[in-house]
Order: structure tokens, then C-alpha cells, then sequence
């Protein structure tokens, strides 16, 4: 396409100054007629004795210099004014091209920002998201509990709390030779009440920072924010999980939305649920990603 483009304008840029060298040639020519006219006329006319002009014979001369001259710089005018239609055109093209460039430019421009924007959007929300994630495990690093005369922290004491939570819902059945693994999912919510009622003081600021995080990420203008929750449910131990599991039936709706929406109990590990029928408490969406 732009070799044609140029090809065209070198062609017309010939017709051009081939149209100019007529347009000379003509006016030379116009220039001639007028002095060769001129002079014959003269000569004719003037009466060197009596130093008298024929007037007749100069309006003859008149005539025929309209007739003939002023014809052919007619022709020439037709000619310059037809180049200057082409010149005034080339210069509208001219500036059509310039501007075509310019939104180009200012395209690319805009597409750059746009980019650089993006990039400055997911460092800063990658800044405060890494913060976050470091803040939340040394909120789990920090979880101290004492049970049976023993000192747990960390994240060591989520084995123990879950033995503690099927024995708050074991000691909630009416028929105590029944196991766990039969209870009725009413039993298991409000055994899963009280043991949290409990341990509010050393769960409550753990899963109450774990939804926050979660919150930052859904409510976040990144794009792919399953990669960030990725991360995060890496984080995430079966025990915690099992935990979390039962503190989100515990009258947490909005967790336990996030839970199915962001498949956070894909790595649940099923067999540490108490009863297997449990697991229909919750969407499928929250098992598989």
C-alpha cells in the first residue's frame, strides 16, 4: 500500500512539472505574439513623414492580441489554477496524514499509560497483598493455647483445636452412644458454636483477619484474582481448613459465600469431616476451582 501511495505521487509529481513547462512554454509563447505583433502593427501603422499612428490598425492590434494571446494565457490560467487545486490538495492530504499519525501516536500513548497503569495497579495491590499475607501467618504463628496442662502456639495448636471441636459436638448429642460420624447437621452447628463461642480470644482475630484478606482480593480491581487466592489457600493446613469448614456454618454466610466462590476447600481434606454428609452443607463450587 505505501509503495503504490509513493508510486502515485511520483507520477503525479511528473504530470505536475510537466504541466508547469507547458505552462511556460505557453506564456513565452503569449509573450512573443504580443512583441512580434507589436512590432508588425507599429511598423504598419506609422507614417514615419507625417509621424501619425493609424488608431484603426492598433485596435486591430488590440483584437487580435485578445483573440490569440489572451486565449492562450487563458489556457495558462486554466493550468496554474488546476495545479494549484492539486497543490491545495496535496496539502489537505498532506494534513490528513499528519493528524492519522498524530491519534496514532496518541493512541500508542494512551495504550502505554494504560499498561504502565496496569503494571503500577497490580504492584501496589501485590504490595499490599504479600503484607497482608505476612500479617496473617504471623497472626497464626502467634495462636497460644493450653491444653490438658499443655502450651501449644502456632499453628501446631490447630491439630489439638480440632480434637477439642468434635469433642464440644460430641458432648452435644442426646444419644451418647452414637458416634460423631452420625450427627445431624443441626448437632454439629451448634456443638461448631460453642467450641468457637470458646476460643473466640484465640481463633476470633485469626478467621476474622483470614475473611478480611479474602475481602481485599474479591474486592480488588485485579483481573486474576484466583492466583492470589491460590496463594493464599496454599497457606491453609487441614486442620485449618476443617476449622474453617465449621466456623463458616457457624452463622458466617458471607465466608462461606467467598469459601464456594473461590473454591477455598479444594484442598479440604474430606476424611477429617465428622460426617461425610456434611460436605453437601456447602456448594460444589467450594471443592472444585
Amino acid at each position: 500500500m505505501i509503495i503504490n501511495k509513493r508510486k502515485k505521487n511520483k507520477e503525479a509529481s511528473l504530470i505536475e512539472k510537466k504541466l508547469i513547462k507547458v505552462a511556460i512554454a505557453f506564456s513565452i509563447l503569449g509573450f512573443i505574439i504580443i512583441i512580434a505583433a507589436f512590432l508588425i502593427f507599429s511598423f504598419d501603422s506609422l507614417n514615419f513623414i507625417t509621424a501619425s499612428v493609424n488608431t484603426m490598425r492598433f485596435a486591430n492590434f488590440g483584437s487580435f492580441i485578445a483573440g490569440t494571446v489572451g486565449v492562450i494565457w487563458s489556457f495558462v490560467g486554466v493550468i496554474l489554477f488546476y495545479l494549484t487545486l492539486r497543490l491545495q490538495r496535496k496539502d489537505l492530504l498532506f494534513q490528513m496524514d499528519e493528524l492519522i499519525l498524530t491519534r496514532k501516536e496518541i493512541e500508542g500513548q494512551r495504550k502505554q499509560m494504560e499498561i504502565q497503569n496496569s503494571t503500577l495497579k497490580i504492584q501496589n495491590f501485590e504490595n499490599t497483598f504479600f503484607q497482608l499475607l505476612n500479617t496473617y501467618n504471623e497472626i497464626a504463628a502467634s495462636i497460644n493455647i493450653n491444653i490438658e496442662n499443655q502450651n501449644l502456639k502456632g499453628r501446631k495448636c490447630f491439630f489439638e483445636l480440632y480434637k477439642k471441636l468434635k469433642e464440644v459436638i460430641q458432648e452435644q448429642k442426646q444419644d451418647k452412644i452414637k458416634p460423631v460420624e452420625e450427627l445431624n447437621e443441626i448437632t454439629t452447628i451448634e456443638g461448631s458454636k460453642i467450641f468457637f463461642a470458646t476460643y473466640q480470644s484465640e481463633l476470633g482475630h485469626y478467621f476474622r483477619f483470614l475473611y478480611q484478606l479474602i475481602k481485599f482480593i474479591d474486592t480488588s480491581a485485579i483481573e486474576d484474582k484466583t492466583t492470589y487466592i491460590s496463594l493464599l489457600r496454599a497457606q491453609l493446613s487441614s486442620y485449618e481448613l476443617t476449622l474453617l469448614f465449621y466456623n463458616c456454618l457457624s452463622e458466617k454466610e458471607k465466608f462461606k459465600l467467598f469459601l464456594e466462590k473461590y473454591s477455598l476447600l479444594k484442598n479440604l481434606d474430606k476424611s477429617k469431616i465428622f460426617n461425610k454428609e456434611h460436605l453437601n452443607l456447602y456448594k460444589t463450587e467450594a471443592y472444585i476451582s
